[in-house]
């Protein structure tokens, strides 16, 4: 009768973790919201008190950067969107003058994740001639990551890196004009090796 039991426990156990397994890759968690996230210029004066929206809606700093001339901040900010269970970023730059505006860039791409599903901090990076505005960037779930660049002029993306693998990081090389790139290979397909 004990073994019987014991059969029938083991036997459950593992039932239970197949399905605990299933259901963990059934489950999906918040998506990315291509919009940028906006930084409204009206801002009303009344108090009220903090709602739970309040605290799940924050938008987030996730790194800031002086250019080397002094005369501009780039920094990026990230929001959870609660209507589409998503997350948004956003990419922005201002002058340090005093009554300066703030410029949109636009999104700045997925939040960067960690093993934990913590949205890590990344710092924007400044060329060494304080033209290029340069972030670590994925636009959607099926690219790699790659290098960003905003012209701090205009404020457009006009370059991408386009290499093969993810960028896990890089620097700017001190004549400006290349980046200095770590890049992690893909893997190879395992179903292709095995030629299934």
């Amino acid at each position: 009768m004990r073994k019987l039991k014991c059969v029938i426990a083991i036997f459950g156990l593992t039932i239970c973790c197949i399905a605990a397994e299933a259901a963990a890759l059934a489950v999906e968690g918040a998506g990315y919201d291509p919009a940028p996230v906006r930084l409204d210029q009206n801002v009303t004066m009344t108090s009220r008190p903090v709602t739970p929206m309040d605290l799940l809606t924050l938008r987030d700093p996730k790194g800031v950067s002086i250019s080397p001339d002094g005369s501009l901040v780039a920094f990026a900010v990230g929001q959870a969107e609660y209507e589409t269970n998503a997350y948004r970023s956003g990419l922005f730059v201002v002058a340090t003058k005093a009554g300066s505006q703030v410029k949109a860039l636009g999104t700045a791409g997925i939040p960067h994740w960690d093993e934990l599903n913590q949205w890590l901090d990344e710092t924007p990076q400044w060329s060494p001639d304080s033209q290029w505005i340069s972030y670590r960037t994925r636009m959607s779930s099926t690219e790699r990551w790659q290098v960003s660049l905003w012209n701090a002029t205009n404020g457009l993306r006009e370059k991408q890196t386009s290499v093969l693998g993810d960028v896990e990081s890089y620097r700017w090389c001190p004549g400006g004009s290349q980046l200095f790139l770590t890049v992690v290979k893909p893997r190879p397909n395992v179903d292709a090796t095995n030629g299934a």
